[in-house]
Order: C-alpha cells, then structure tokens, then sequence
C-alpha cells in the first residue's frame, strides 16, 4: 500500500502521525546551518517511514527529486534549487527511510521544477533541449540512483525529446532510464487522472499506454 507522505503541501496522514516540515525547509536551512539540515533530513526520512510502517502502510511516494523552480505545483515539496543541494539532503533523507525499512520513491523524473503549469490540471509542456534537462533537472535522479527502488516519471511533455508525455515515453524511460542511467528497479506511474495524462487518451489508453 503506497501513501503520499512528504511534509508540507502533500500529507495524506495526518491525525496520530508527526507533523514533518516542508522539504524545502530543509533546503532553506541547509543554506544557513547544512549539518544540522542533513541530520534533520535522516531523522525525517526515518520517522516519516516509521510512523508509516507501523500503520502497516510499506511504501511512501518520497522524495520528490524535482529542482524548485517555477513551478504551481512542486513549491516546497523540493529541498532545494541547486541539485547538488537536493542530491545532499534526498541522499539523507532516503538513509532515513531505508534504515526505518522502507523503500524509496523518487520523483518525478526526468524533473517538473522547470515549468508553471500543474500537471494535475493543466497540460505541462517543457520546451528546453535534453542537454538542458540533463545537465540540471535530472542530476538528482543520477546521483541518488544507487539509494532508489522506485522511479516515478512525470506528466510532463519535453517537446524537444518526444511528443509523449514522460511517463508514456519510450525514449525517457527505455531509452534514457533504463538502458543510458542502468536503473533497474520499478518504474510507478503517476496519477492517471491527471490532466497532464490526458494526452494519452481514456483512462484504458492511459493504462495501456503507461504499462
């Protein structure tokens, strides 16, 4: 059983579990004092799985791996806009939640920072060239491959890559994830409700299409 679980805008359990701060509190703390905001980010990745495990919930959609940017939706669900910094507190939080016993889920590939539009109710087009994604947006989901058993992509269309939205994308996740970055673990759809899927067609398109 999954559950979003990620402190700030994204809390599905509330009453009886441990209010966790916004990720990029975090990232905003590591600016000031980043030892104490890594060890912070341990210890919120191992209570956040804790609570959650104990509920017998075994797997929780985090972290969001996406760069803080323009975006309606991510906001202070990233750590952070500098991917050297997200890279720094998502490697820390995943210990975390990987020493509490729980899985990891990194989000939402190849990044969803970079443009305005939510893809829960808006088509999300990103217009940049793939050098562009690869040398920013996606280096947290590189870096942090070796501490991640889940990727989830995003509803989101790089028109310079493909005309198909990530997750639907042969060429993100055959071509780049799997056979350029070597990820062999579970690849999780977003949302297919989502506006950002609508692309796809019906729901049956939509499922086909992502499976």
């Amino acid at each position: 059983i999954g559950v979003d679980q990620e402190g700030g805008r994204v809390a599905r359990l509330r009453e009886g579990f441990s209010k966790l701060p916004a990720m990029g509190q975090l990232g905003k703390l590591f600016d000031q004092q980043p030892s104490y905001a890594l060890n912070l980010a341990y210890d919120c990745g191992y209570l956040m799985a804790a609570e959650v495990l104990a509920v017998g919930i075994d797997l929780s959609f985090a972290p969001v791996l996406d760069r803080d940017g323009i975006s309606q939706v991510i906001g202070d669900r990233s750590f952070h806009q500098d991917p050297q910094i997200i890279i720094a507190l998502a490697t820390q939080l995943m210990r975390g939640i990987k020493d509490a016993g729980m899985a990891t889920t990194g989000k939402h590939f190849p990044g969803h920072g970079a443009i305005a539009p939510d893809s829960h109710v808006a088509e999300a087009i990103d217009e940049r060239h793939l050098d562009d994604i690869m040398a920013t947006d996606i280096q947290p989901f590189v870096q942090t491959l070796p501490w991640l058993d889940v990727i989830m992509p995003a509803h989101v269309i790089f028109s310079q890559v493909d005309d198909k939205s990530a997750g639907f994308s042969k060429i993100w996740l055959q071509g780049i994830l799997r056979d350029q970055l070597k990820f062999d673990g579970v690849i999780f759809s977003d949302d297919l409700s989502m506006q950002g899927a609508q692309a796809a067609g019906d729901i049956s398109d939509r499922v086909q299409a992502a499976i």
